[in-house]
């Protein structure tokens, strides 16, 4: 079994870990989570605006088709899944 990234999942990987590493800085995060809501209701909103929200949606489903499994290779991504 070829356990290797293809050019496609390391550019999402990535793109994924320089959006996170921007986007969930420290005092970032707690200013978010401070908020009447407690919500992190903006971050997820760019993450939609990069189509990013559809990672684990079957592609004949409009998504990326990553499936949970997939997405947690990544690396990246299971902070946001887990909501870290």
């Amino acid at each position: 079994m070829d356990f290797t990234f293809s050019d496609d999942q390391r550019n999402l990987r990535d793109a994924m870990r320089d959006f996170l590493a921007v986007e969930t800085r420290p005092e970032l995060q707690r200013k978010r989570w401070q908020t009447a809501d407690g919500r992190p209701t903006e971050l997820w909103q760019q993450f939609a605006a990069q189509g990013l929200t559809g990672l684990s949606v079957p592609e004949e489903a409009g998504g990326l088709g990553h499936g949970r499994p997939r997405m947690g290779a990544d690396g990246p991504g299971t902070r946001l899944l887990r909501g870290r």
